[in-house]
């Protein structure tokens, strides 16, 4: 067998690699290293971070890394549209109370996802909870004495540690 040569390999996955698309070739390679056991580095030779991970915000990528959730489990809930995120995904719960629990928390990740900050208006929740068909509006308000988020209707919601932790395993359950 000869010696390898970096030549003729270059070559050869220049040939592999040119039918794919520039974000395909960067998924490729990042993959390939990673398989090989290698950090994939950007020009400065810094570690890169995973780019599907790159869109979100610092905050959100901190919040994903922590609970374990990926790009790719958060595509099957949510739909990013530049500096829009939308909940895409049926809203689990056995309950109409936590069905709005949920959605309520998965409206704080959606805004921690487009934005770093878990701060959401309860308008656009509670149209989740009539869109999903689980609004109960003479219990509606008694739903929202929660651990999981803290606010008022009038002032908005902010997901807790709690909430955010729950955010992950929506995610989760929604995605198995």
């Amino acid at each position: 067998m000869s010696p390898k040569n970096i030549t003729e390999a270059v070559s050869t996955i220049v040939g592999e690699l040119a039918g794919f698309s520039p974000e395909e070739r960067q998924r490729i390679v990042r993959a390939s290293l990673t398989l090989l056991g290698d950090t994939p580095q950007n020009a400065s030779g810094h570690a890169d971070e995973d780019t599907d991970d790159a869109q979100f915000p610092a905050k959100a990528r901190m919040w994903m890394k922590r609970y374990g959730v990926t790009a790719e489990q958060l595509a099957h809930v949510f739909h990013r549209d530049g500096d829009d995120v939308k909940i895409i995904a049926t809203i689990p719960g056995a309950t109409k109370r936590e069905q709005v629990i949920n959605a309520y928390v998965l409206s704080g990740v959606a805004k921690l996802l487009a934005s770093g900050e878990s701060r959401f208006d309860d308008k656009s929740a509670r149209a989740l909870c009539e869109s999903g068909g689980f609004f109960d509006g003479s219990n509606h308000m008694k739903y929202m004495k929660s651990s999981l988020f803290t606010g008022s209707r009038d002032k908005g919601w902010v997901l807790t540690a709690p909430g955010l932790e729950t955010g992950a395993g929506v995610v989760i359950e929604i995605v198995q």
